[in-house]
């Protein structure tokens, strides 16, 4: 008991060497960072989210049996810049398979768009990728770049399949690529949620009842949002949305509780 109670005190030692006003900036700078993550992982996964879901209200007369979700998609693409857009077909039969993959790309209006395809075989339990070039000249509305995709195949054991992505074109200073806003955002966000929690957990943990109630709401909406971007990154947006949604209406129940109860 002697033993755990020194190493109780020790581990607040470094704490207590800090005056309490010190203390309580370094709390308070600790939730300050923490939410500044969670809203440019809110603001990252809301774009995307609001892009592959314009895009899958693009085109609506193409039609297939299922969905896929191999389509890869920049989230941003600089004004200035030329992107890419790429699938992966898979053939899990034993046999080599022929596939017809089209790819309807807007092309300056949500009315016009230009179609691109591919036919190709490919061989037993193995999978092959297609691309296409983007610019932002493609964009709709001037900012949005629609994508709808098609995969037909001539054997009777596999369904047609199709997915779409949306890109959003932005006017960035300089020579600043889409890719490298995006890694921006998660960069800045992950390195001031991890700060910010590294901060609490030295400064905030013996703090009051309200406080830990205050993190761990925020603790919470964040791995929700972590689950978010992932699955935007890897073209599960409705996963995506759901998670937008429910880390909107979080934030909709966490504030008001706080300030009310302050």
């Amino acid at each position: 008991m002697k033993s755990a109670v020194s190493y109780s005190q020790s581990k607040q030692r470094g704490v207590k060497e800090y005056s309490a006003e010190k203390i309580r900036s370094y709390r308070i700078l600790s939730i300050m960072l923490i939410s500044t993550g969670i809203i440019l992982g809110m603001a990252l996964v809301g774009t995307s989210v609001y892009a592959d879901f314009e895009s899958m209200l693009f085109d609506i007369a193409l039609v297939a049996d299922n969905n896929f979700h191999t389509i890869q998609c920049p989230i941003y693409l600089s004004s200035n810049e030329i992107g890419e857009i790429q699938a992966t077909v898979r053939n899990k039969l034993d046999e080599p398979t022929e596939r017809l993959v089209k790819a309807h790309i807007s092309r300056g209006h949500l009315l016009l768009l230009r179609e691109e395809e591919i036919n190709m075989t490919i061989p037993a339990n193995s999978q092959e990728q297609v691309s296409w070039e983007i610019t932002p000249k493609d964009a709709a509305y001037g900012h949005l770049i629609l994508v709808k995709m098609v995969m037909y195949t001539r054997s009777d054991e596999e369904s047609s399949k199709k997915g779409s992505c949306g890109v959003i074109v932005l006017d960035l200073p300089g020579n600043m690529k889409g890719w490298q806003l995006m890694a921006g955002i998660i960069g800045t966000s992950l390195v001031a949620s991890v700060v910010g929690l590294r901060l609490w957990w030295k400064f905030g943990r013996q703090y009051s009842a309200r406080e830990q109630e205050a993190i761990r709401s925020v603790s919470a909406l964040a791995i929700i949002l972590l689950v978010g971007l992932v699955s935007a990154m890897i073209g599960y947006w409705e996963v995506a949305a759901v998670t937008f949604y429910i880390g909107v209406l979080m934030i909709g129940v966490i504030v008001p509780h706080f300030l009310i109860s302050r």
